[in-house]
């Protein structure tokens, strides 16, 4: 976090507003040529200790994150912040021009009122400055905080908007891609021959068909579902594959114990295990393990999809745009978007194993 903004807009707002401000001390004090340029002086000094300190109060609220503090709390931090500032950048201002005065005013008018000038008077002009720039320095904090209120709202609003914008669309991905042609057809295909020689099986193929596209139905406007749900319809995606691979495929879970209310993003697991369906099961001709392990430590939740196989540079490329299931470049954007940078996914080949990672908080439901 920077202690000076790098917005231009900023900077341009109190630029324009110190210049004003010192243009209408000017207009005011023209009367009095006199005193025109220890007062401008003084005004400008007093006024860029103020906003010195009012850019302390927003580098404490943006790396404190007092956004999040309630109505109360936060105008408490605004009206002691204020007084502060108000009494510390007068206090200065106020010596500054003291001292400075000798060259900025004339003889008789520095020994009259600087040197000779009755403390009372001192005094009460201090009270009086601190009195006013309190008044500015709030109306700087509570503007400030009004316009970054506001902004986060801005914000945490176009983020749900892509957030829901995401899951629609990964739910017409899921069913537009996840169930692709080639592997419907194959499905529905296996299951037309398996219903002369296994009728009772082949039911059941069609009703775990079934139960995919109903998920992807029911679970269109939810951005995370419990982990038994999500483990739930792999299963039916595990059953149509060896009905597809046969011998091919030798499948494996280890599901961490208690995890069964974890949350994670719907489809996302049924993406990684269809993923190396497609690119590692479906490559080979001999058996090829399939493994699905799911631990947790450290409040994280470790999801491990793991096939036999190798993985080069072109393929990785492939699979980082490939669209099967909600596609794992989509899967990657689901998961900035619910997790911003607290989750991440991985594909690597390590042993002669293609290894997908993925990590996101542990979120019991």
């Amino acid at each position: 976090m920077s202690f000076w903004s790098k917005e231009p807009l900023f900077w341009l707002f109190h630029f324009l507003a110190l210049v004003c401000y010192l243009l209408i001390v000017t207009v005011l004090m023209l009367p009095t040529p006199e005193w025109l340029l220890y007062t401008v002086v003084h005004a400008g000094v007093k006024i860029s200790l103020m906003l010195l300190g009012c850019f302390t109060f927003r580098y404490f609220y943006l790396q404190q994150a007092w956004q999040n503090l309630t109505v109360f709390n936060l105008a408490q931090k605004i009206a002691i912040a204020s007084l502060l500032i108000s009494i510390l950048a007068c206090s200065l201002s106020l010596s500054f021009s003291y001292i400075s005065a000798q060259w900025m005013l004339a003889d008789h008018l520095y020994q009259s009122v600087i040197v000779h000038g009755e403390t009372k008077h001192k005094v009460l002009e201090l009270a009086w400055a601190i009195f006013s720039g309190l008044f500015i320095v709030l109306g700087w904090c509570a503007l400030y905080c009004f316009i970054e209120h506001r902004k986060l709202q801005t914000a945490t609003k176009l983020e749900n908007l892509q957030l829901q914008q995401a899951l629609k669309q990964a739910q017409l991905d899921a069913l537009h891609t996840q169930l692709n042609p080639h592997f419907l057809f194959n499905s529905l295909n296996n299951i037309r021959s398996l219903i002369r020689i296994n009728a009772e099986q082949a039911i059941e193929m069609i009703t775990a068909l079934s139960q995919i596209l109903r998920f992807s139905l029911a679970h269109q406007q939810t951005d995370k579902i419990p982990l038994a749900s999500e483990l739930a319809i792999v299963d039916c995606l595990i059953d149509i594959a060896q009905l597809q691979f046969a011998e091919r495929l030798v499948f494996s879970k280890q599901i961490g114990q208690g995890l069964e209310q974890a949350l994670v993003p719907p489809l996302a697991i049924q993406t990684l295990v269809e993923n190396a369906l497609k690119h590692g099961v479906d490559q080979r001709k001999s058996a090829t393990e399939l493994k699905l392990i799911i631990k947790h430590g450290k409040q994280q939740l470790n999801i491990e999809v793991s096939n036999c196989g190798t993985l080069n540079p072109e393929v990785k490329h492939a699979h980082s745009e490939d669209k099967t299931g909600v596609g794992l470049s989509n899967l990657t954007q689901r998961l900035q978007l619910v997790y911003a940078n607290q989750a991440n996914f991985q594909l690597t080949e390590t042993d002669g194993k293609v290894v997908a990672q993925l990590n996101m908080p542990l979120q019991m439901g």
